[in-house]
This record gives structure tokens, sequence and C-alpha cells, in this order.
């Protein structure tokens, strides 16, 4: 027998609460209602014995209906490995750095008006969106990718990823300097 979803939204909220205690007989929401037979065939509910199985506990918090369960589940692991990776560290000890670096090719061109940013979002401010627009295209050239931002896309910003290196900034560097050269 299928289960039918009412048109009412307690109707619906309820088949939803029913399906998820179907799927996830072990996690206790506050208003966990039994499983109908129809969902379990008169035996032990479905359950997911797999990689999710380590999540179970927190589904029900995490979930308000079976449509964010993935969802849930890829934000928690997203989150481990922030911090087994020590990511936070890097983003600081790395961001620095190319802060520093990029205050250096600053000094040597006048083209770069400015500098702003926190952790490893960081603009590159150039004064007009003509300049950031060839320097864009020169590094994409050379394998760089930057976006332009702000009212007149005047502001080259760097959003490397959170496990970039040292090495992979230093390549960056050096294709935007040279890049802010040609310009």
């Amino acid at each position: 027998m299928p289960v039918e979803i009412s048109s009412r939204p307690w109707a619906r909220q309820r088949s939803i609460t029913f399906l998820a205690a179907a799927l996830f007989p072990r996690s206790t929401p506050i208003s966990r209602p039994k499983p109908r037979s129809s969902l379990t065939n008169g035996k032990e509910a479905f359950s997911l014995e797999s990689s999710f199985i380590k999540y179970r506990p927190s589904l029900a918090v995490l979930a308000s209906s079976f449509s964010f369960l993935i969802v849930s589940i890829v934000a928690i692991a997203t989150i481990e490995t922030i911090k087994k990776e020590k990511l936070l560290a890097n983003t600081a000890k790395l961001g620095r750095y190319l802060m520093n670096e990029l205050s250096k090719l600053k000094a040597s061109f006048p083209l770069v008006k400015e500098l702003r940013g926190l952790g490893l979002l960081i603009g590159v401010d150039l004064g007009n969106s003509a300049a950031a627009r060839k320097v864009i295209d020169l590094c994409l050239a050379h394998g760089l990718l930057l976006i332009s931002t702000g009212k007149d896309g005047s502001v080259v910003r760097f959003i490397p990823p959170l496990n970039v290196s040292k090495k992979e900034i230093d390549l960056a560097l050096k294709i935007f300097g040279a890049a802010l050269r040609d310009v």
C-alpha cells in the first residue's frame, strides 16, 4: 500500500515525520510517531546501514524533512574535514603571507591602489575596471582564475581554496605580478 501525501499541510508534515521515523528508527526526535506497518511491512523499519550511520543521532535535529538529509550529511562531513585538516589555521597563516606578498607588489606597481581582506579572501583595488579586466584576462591565460568585484568592477578578488599550499600561492603571485607588469 503506497503512502499518500495529502494536500493539507499538517497531513504532509505527518507523512514526512512517519517517513523519517521509518528510515531512521534509532533516532529519537521530540515527537517521534510509531512507523505505520505499511512503511515497515510488519518487520523492522528500513535503515541506512552505510557511512551515514555515524550521523544518525543528529539527523532528527538537522533535517526537518527527508529532502535535507544529504545536505546535512555533507555539511557535517565538511565541518569534520575543516577541523581534522586544520584548515582554519592554514587560512590564517597563508592569508597573512598572501597579504604581505601583495603588499610588496603594491609598493612596486602604482596601479594597485589598495589591499583589503581577511584570511584568504583578499581584494586588490586597481582603481579602474578596464585595468582589472586586463589583469584578470592575462592571469586566466596563464592558468590563474580571478574575478572582479566592487561597484565598478575595479577590485580583483583572490579566493583560493582553504587547503591551498604556499607553493600554489607563490605561483599565483608570480602570475599576478607578471600580469601587473604587462598592463
